[in-house]
């Protein structure tokens, strides 16, 4: 019988498009590196910090990224 995606990847899944799939494949590119709005708002030429905190509050909310005490986010093991 072949695998069905389990709803939890359903959502990673839909939810990986356009920004967010940026931001998430600009902290594939730093493993093990912590990166903060910033660094990601000025690297991916956001508009502002803000659009760049969304995205990557989206991405902790999937599961994909976590947030350190410092504010600064890395991807998941």
């Amino acid at each position: 019988m072949p695998d069905t995606p389990s709803a939890g990847s359903a959502e990673v899944e839909s939810e990986l498009t356009g920004k967010t799939l940026m931001v998430y494949w600009y902290l594939l590119g730093s493993p093990g590196s912590a990166v903060g709005v910033r660094e990601v708002q000025r690297s991916l030429g956001f508009s502002s910090p803000s659009v760049a905190a969304y995205h990557l509050d989206k991405l902790q909310d999937l599961g994909l990224v976590g947030k350190s005490r410092t504010g600064e986010y890395v991807l998941e093991q």
